[in-house]
């Protein structure tokens, strides 16, 4: 009866720290979309403006295509409160692969806006025209490449801290327009000598990357949907189960991921003549130090399995 209080108490501790942990991921999470929502959006007027006084069509579509970008950090910041909600009984699990469906959601948007500047870099191609103020031109891109870029480490540093899929898919949405504004760079050189035609190629090939990464990116948000098992998250908790004293092997392990969290269990193999208070200590030991050790892991089933040792 001791050891199980003793047990439920552990638990009731575990909880609340990721409770308290889930909480300030999401204020940290909120942080960053609040941020690449201003700056985005700034960005986004800035070459629509530029973009129209210098009669720039692939600035105004790349102000477009930001615009587009304030979308994903909107989303992003609602879920990260809806995936910290407490489970209830029609959700044991609780909310947290809403976050998957928001990371989705961006590559979605990604795939669709890089087809879209598809389409229109090979409409172009047939119909290039030249640009005039190169050096409002050349300010408006350098400062959105500059910005863009700070928005990709920023997302994708903090994205990482905290196990937020959605955050890291909005860094590699700031990467893909970075790659898209460069490419602007060589678009308006071609444009000053006279060679109109190699802004909508660049586009074109740019283009290509954008729709593939965005393509990738919903491949993998789907798989995890799916229940994908990762197996470098599998390894890490094989290694720290058999490092636990009492342990004399392990199988079966299976992972899923919800959102920024992994929940999974294995089957902990133990010496059939200890007995099952021992046996249930060791288990505990290994769940405890599991959790302690990945802090991405929301929990994890363990089951015993004697063996002759």
């Amino acid at each position: 009866m001791l050891d199980k209080k003793e047990g439920n108490k552990t638990n009731t501790n575990t909880n609340n720290s990721n409770n308290s942990n889930n909480k300030f991921n999401s204020n940290k999470g909120k942080k960053v979309m609040v941020v690449s929502a201003i700056l985005t959006l700034f960005i986004s007027v800035l070459k629509f403006i530029i973009g129209y006084i210098s009669g720039s069509m692939a600035l105004i579509a790349d102000g477009l295509h930001s615009f587009t970008d304030v979308i994903g950090p909107i989303v992003v910041y609602f879920t990260l409160d809806l995936c910290n909600r407490k489970p209830n009984k029609n959700f044991p699990y609780g909310y947290s692969r809403i976050e998957t469906i928001a990371s989705l959601f961006v590559g979605i948007i990604i795939a669709l806006t890089g087809f879209e500047i598809l389409l229109q870099s090979i409409e172009k191609l047939y119909n290039p025209t030249p640009i005039s103020n190169y050096g409002a031109v050349l300010f408006a891109i350098f400062l959105s490449i500059g910005i863009t870029f700070y928005l990709y480490k920023y997302k994708t540093k903090v994205g990482r801290e905290i196990g937020s899929d959605a955050i890291v898919s909005e860094g590699a949405h700031s990467l893909v327009d970075v790659y898209t504004t460069v490419a602007l760079l060589f678009a308006v050189a071609g444009s000053y000598f006279g060679y109109y035609i190699v802004e909508p190629i660049i586009s074109i090939i740019i283009s290509i990357i954008v729709l593939f990464i965005g393509l990738k990116m919903v491949k993998n948000d789907f798989y995890h949907i799916i229940d994908y098992s990762d197996g470098e998250i599998n390894d890490k908790i094989k290694e720290i189960a058999l490092s636990i004293n009492g342990v004399v092997g392990i199988h079966d392990i299976k992972t899923r991921k919800s959102g920024p969290y992994y929940y999974g269990e294995l089957h902990v193999e133990i010496n059939e003549e200890i007995s099952f208070k021992e046996a249930h200590n060791i288990s505990e030991n290994v769940r405890k130090k599991i959790l302690s050790k990945l802090n991405n892991v929301l929990d994890i089933i363990i089951h015993i399995d004697p063996v002759n040792k």
